[in-house]
């Protein structure tokens, strides 16, 4: 079973647990966009320029997977929720999340 990681979650594991993308037993993996964020963006760039020693090791599902129709379905229910605009009960604002976000929900 693969266990889906976002950006903020490979960052971490790659400081405190790089054996969970080096060994494949763990079998964590991401989805393309959220590993082109983090080699892509500037503020990891500057924030975390030990990343790259990983650019490598993280994997990703194919990318016919995000096409997967049970992945479209999810994606068109995450959209809905957002468009019904909930509102962040902390800031009062609406919530939103960004593409990216939106796909590992999906997957």
């Amino acid at each position: 079973m693969y266990v889906l990681c976002d950006t903020s979650c490979i960052v971490m594991l790659i400081r405190i647990a790089p054996d969970m993308f080096i060994a494949e037993y763990y079998e964590c993996c991401t989805i393309n966009p959220v590993r082109d964020e983090i080699f892509r963006t500037q503020r990891f760039k500057t924030k975390y320029p030990w990343r790259n020693q990983f650019k490598d090791k993280i994997r990703c599902l194919p990318n016919d997977f995000l096409e997967n129709d049970n992945v479209i379905r999810y994606s068109d229910a995450v959209k809905s929720l957002i468009d019904q605009g909930t509102i962040n009960e902390r800031t009062g604002l609406e919530f939103d999340l960004s593409y990216v976000d939106r796909m590992v929900l999906s997957v």
